[in-house]
């Protein structure tokens, strides 16, 4: 029985956290959005569901019409995730003639700052899943920013959908643990 709860108490963490939970759809997470016009709710890309989505598109700009820009979503879980260990963003990016999206990453606010945890670059791409592992400890929130421009000399638009952010870890321990002797 000694030797049972030694490799009970070996594989521990395993046992006292259980399944990983997405901290961006918790009760108390907040999402928000910093940037121009934008398309959908900002609440669609915490709500579990990969048919809403919260995005920007600049419609059919004519000729030399354009600009630089910048945007960023965020979601405070509200509380401090003990480990967050795969981030993740369902998304597209459409170009027409343009430059469009040319940088999106994905950070973790940690250690009383931004923390760059995935760059996933720019272009254009149909509906896909982004993901990166690692190990972050005591996150409280989740921001994807992205740049880009839509200056063309010809008739162009862009458009940038965010589907889900995700941010995966387990529960913090709860402290009450039961052995069997």
């Amino acid at each position: 029985m000694k030797k049972i709860f030694l490799l009970l108490l070996f594989l521990g963490c395993q046992f006292c956290y259980g399944a990983d939970i997405n901290w961006s759809i918790q009760s108390g997470a907040v999402a928000s959005f910093v940037g121009g016009g934008s398309i959908g709710a900002i609440n669609n890309i915490r709500d579990n569901d990969e048919n809403t989505w919260h995005g920007w598109d600049t419609g059919l700009l004519p000729p030399l019409v354009g600009n630089n820009f910048t945007f960023s979503q965020t979601i405070d879980f509200g509380v401090s995730a003990p480990e967050i260990n795969l981030v993740e963003i369902v998304s597209t990016s459409s170009v027409f003639q343009c430059a469009g999206l040319t940088s999106l990453i994905i950070e973790l606010y940690y250690s009383g700052s931004w923390n760059t945890v995935y760059n996933i670059g720019g272009g254009a791409w149909a509906k896909r899943t982004n993901n990166q592992a690692g190990t972050w400890d005591d996150v409280t929130k989740i921001r994807v920013s992205g740049a880009g421009n839509t200056f063309s000399g010809d008739f162009h638009s862009w458009g940038w959908n965010n589907f889900e952010l995700r941010a995966w870890g387990p529960l913090a321990p709860q402290g009450n643990y039961s052995y069997i002797y």
